[in-house]
């Protein structure tokens, strides 16, 4: 038997189109012409006249997915939806899912399109010059005005801009799950963890961790059923379908079963102390979202950022705890003797002091803080200048005392919506980076004034003119640095 050597058939477009199977939106396909050569060996080339590109056939399906072409699209049809094209250096999930998010809105909108075909006879085909995307667009463009076909360049009417659908919670009531820190036990329910509680071996848990209880005689109390106000809060945001609760696996739940009281908060983030009342307000501040995603992986958070949108966050900080997986969504809940809990002071250094001898217990589970890590081939995400931003008690009329935030580089108030956020604007970022070259000319005018000077009755090596002192001075190098170099050696 003669064995046949047969080339395999290359996917078209039009068949990945059509693939049912198919993850990715196609975009664009109304911007992608396919020249035909037509006859018994049928030859192909492709033209996209929104990147102004010419296409081999083996090439044209990676091109429309790509992000170029992507990135084309949408500052065509929806201008003002991505930033500029220097902002996605680095393609990850994230990107990845926004992309995806856009992409699926604007099929909703103008819906699929298909490719523009012109067909051409076999010398007609030759003759195009498929090398040079103008010359190859001119010829054709004829080809069809001939025809009196309609232009192969397709009008654009530009959208409005999109924005990111809003993270769902519906996931949340059956990620998250409860955690007894004391015993290390994790529970599926409410109704689980509260007869758990109710045990003797829970009992016995805390008594070894706690040592005997002050006051003996409470411990044959009844049980009583903590509030688990966080839990409500996240079921309440899973059956209205509002957005989801970020930073709930960095925040510690305290109670005491011996007594019905109202737990207070831990929440590592923020290093902040917390009450009931105060608990939607928490979880929904630019604080606690900036802080998680500096506690999770600072290097979601926009570098050197002119103005923040916090859905963009949100969602960011979502994806990232989606991607630890749901091993991390656990509701953590520390019980306690009643002595020790009426002992905390909801304050956080605090609360970390009175708890000092039982941190193990109380971390358990917490994700490790990654603010200074290398994550993913990055360096320390950075945060300059951070030794310039002061917090200082405030007290304004008619109104309970707060605190203000002041940033010494930039000599400026912050609001209280940009304070987390300011180490890393541009605007910090830009001073901070001035401040460190006026430092470093001021080291080196140093360093050429002291290189340049004669040694000692040396009258081979005459001292430089002042003219020549006068001229490096003038390039940059002037006195009014010295301050910010002592100030630097200080820091």
């Amino acid at each position: 038997m003669w064995l046949t050597a047969v080339k395999p058939k290359r996917m078209m477009i039009q068949t990945y189109q059509r693939d049912s199977n198919r993850k990715h939106p196609l975009l664009g396909l109304q911007h992608i012409v396919e020249c035909v050569s037509v006859g018994p060996t049928e030859k192909r080339y492709y033209l996209c006249t929104l990147c102004k590109l010419t296409l081999a056939t083996h090439m044209v399906i990676k091109h429309v997915l790509s992000f170029d072409h992507i990135y084309c699209y949408f500052k065509a049809w929806h201008p003002s939806t991505l930033l500029s094209k220097e902002c996605y250096k680095d393609w990850d999930k994230a990107l990845a899912s926004m992309i995806l998010d856009f992409a699926k809105q604007t099929e909703e909108i103008l819906g699929t399109a298909d490719i523009k075909q012109v067909n051409l006879e076999p010398a007609k085909f030759n003759s195009v010059n498929f090398t040079c995307y103008s010359e190859a667009l001119k010829e054709l463009e004829s080809i069809t005005k001939e025809k009196k076909e309609s232009s192969l360049i397709t009008s654009i009417k530009p959208g409005k801009k999109l924005e990111r659908h809003t993270v769902s919670a519906a996931p949340l009531a059956f990620l998250y799950k409860l955690y007894c820190q004391d015993c290390n036990m994790i529970f599926k329910t409410t109704a689980q963890y509260f007869k758990h509680v109710s045990q003797g071996k829970h009992k016995e848990m805390l008594e070894k961790i706690f040592a005997k209880a002050e006051r003996p005689d409470r411990c044959d109390q009844p049980v009583r059923t903590p509030s688990l106000g966080l839990y409500k809060y996240l079921k309440e945001s899973f059956y209205q379908n509002q957005p989801a609760v970020v930073g709930v696996p960095l925040v510690v739940t305290c109670v005491s079963t011996q007594v019905h009281v109202e737990p207070i908060y831990i929440c590592f983030a923020c290093q902040n102390c917390f009450c009931e009342p105060i608990l939607k307000q928490h979880f929904n501040s630019p604080k606690h979202l900036i802080r998680t995603l500096l506690y999770q992986n600072p290097w979601r958070l926009p570098f050197a950022w002119e103005s923040l949108d916090l859905k963009v966050l949100k969602s960011e900080a979502w994806e990232e705890e989606k991607e630890r997986g749901p091993n991390q969504m656990m509701l953590k809940v520390l019980d306690m003797p009643y002595w020790m809990f009426w002992s905390l002071i909801p304050s956080y250094p605090k609360v970390m002091a009175s708890l000092e001898l039982h941190h193990t217990f109380l971390k358990r589970e917490v994700p490790r803080c990654e603010t200074y890590s290398k994550l993913k081939e990055n360096e320390r995400f950075p945060l300059l200048g951070q030794q310039f931003l002061v917090i200082h008690d405030m007290v304004k009329q008619h109104q309970c005392p707060g605190v203000g935030f002041v940033c010494l580089l930039c000599k400026r108030r912050l609001s209280d919506e940009e304070c987390h956020a300011h180490v890393f604007s541009r605007e910090h970022v830009a001073t901070f980076l001035m401040l460190v070259l006026c430092v470093c000319s001021t080291i080196l005018l140093h360093s050429l004034h002291h290189s340049a000077a004669p040694p000692p009755h040396d009258t081979q090596h005459p001292a430089p003119s002042t003219q020549e002192l006068d001229r490096l001075s003038n390039s940059g190098f002037t006195s009014s640095s010295a301050p910010y170099r002592q100030d630097e050696e200080k820091h």
